[in-house]
């Protein structure tokens, strides 16, 4: 596991900061969120989500048919699937992660908003 530096929080209740202490949480969370305007959608799929998968290791050794039936009111469920096996196998695999919106750093599903 990877222990990150906790940042100090804005006070704006955004659900990102709910991760921020976690970079494999908060990156999931963002893949999850996208394109999803329901904020209770949001919060059942993310926690549903974390509650079935609590580290990296857990989701690398899932199958796409349980991961389906927790995103399944979320959409997109191809790409959102593609983005998460991608994030986490860059995380659990990179010595340094690192990643960004270059060609060999961007995560699939991943891009600016």
């Amino acid at each position: 596991s990877r222990i990150s530096v906790v940042p100090a929080a804005s006070g704006s209740e955004m659900l990102q900061e709910r991760y921020c202490h976690d970079t494999w949480r908060l990156l999931v969370a963002c893949i999850l969120m996208s394109r999803v305007s329901s904020a209770q959608v949001k919060d059942k799929c993310i926690n549903g989500f974390f509650d079935l998968f609590p580290t990296p290791s857990a989701f690398k050794v899932s199958d796409d048919e349980q991961v389906f039936e927790m995103i399944k009111p979320l959409g997109l469920f191809d790409s959102r699937i593609k983005g998460l096996r991608d994030v986490t196998n860059r995380f659990l695999s990179m010595s340094e992660f690192v990643i960004g919106l270059e060609k060999d750093y961007k995560p699939a599903g991943v891009g600016q908003f």
